[in-house]
């Protein structure tokens, strides 16, 4: 991965402090993570060790989350659920995106078309929300904001990850679609600088 997609969403951290305090201490943890980033293709960091993955969450996960960091990395693994992804507009208007994602290495991957509106917003500002939840009862997900880079690398790959975890065995005639538009993906990789979750399990279920 080119340094320059390390640089520039570490660039993005910088505007952050003055909504997450935190940040300041977990910054240079994000700062290594990348670094290993750079050093590696993408495949090798989709079989990153989960408690790696692990560490990273519990940096920057808020105190009031109502799941541990391990419990946050595993929904991020195995959950097979569009990842919701807000960005800017240049007149500020948030936009929002469903994507696919497979999580590794302390970051989320995603792919998309090149001239995509969420490639294009993520081009000149970095910053993010996303959301992982179900949709029916009881109601369950996390949330969180970090910073986004647009890769022009290695979107095969990642999209071979995206079609065995969500598609399976299933649906051959989708998989080859996904793939034979290759030529133009990109990678989004984001790097959550805070997340959290919640869990309405027990008390949507406590009348039965």
């Amino acid at each position: 991965m080119a340094r320059y997609a390390v640089d520039h969403a570490l660039a993005a951290v910088e505007v952050v402090p003055r909504w997450f305090p935190r940040l300041r201490a977990t910054r240079s943890t994000i700062a290594a993570e990348a670094l290993v980033f750079v050093e590696f293709n993408l495949e090798q960091v989709m079989q990153s060790n989960e408690k790696e993955s692990t560490t990273v969450v519990a940096a920057v996960l808020s105190p009031q989350s109502a799941w541990n960091a391990a419990r946050v990395t595993e929904f991020l693994h195995t959950a097979q659920l569009p990842l919701r992804v807000a960005t800017l507009d240049r007149d500020g208007f948030p936009h929002i995106t469903s994507l696919w994602f497979r999580y590794a290495a302390g970051r989320i991957f995603c792919c998309t078309q090149q001239n995509a509106v969420i490639a294009r917003h993520l081009r000149y500002n970095a910053q993010v929300g996303f959301e992982l939840a179900v949709n029916q009862p009881p109601y369950h997900g996390l949330s969180g904001h970090g910073a986004a880079v647009v890769v022009t690398q290695d979107a095969i790959a990642l999209l071979d990850q995206l079609a065995r975890h969500y598609l399976e065995d299933r649906n051959p005639g989708l998989r080859k679609w996904l793939l034979s538009r290759v030529a133009t993906e990109v990678v989004i990789e984001i790097t959550p600088l805070h997340i959290t979750s919640w869990d309405f399990t027990r008390r949507m279920t406590s009348a039965d």
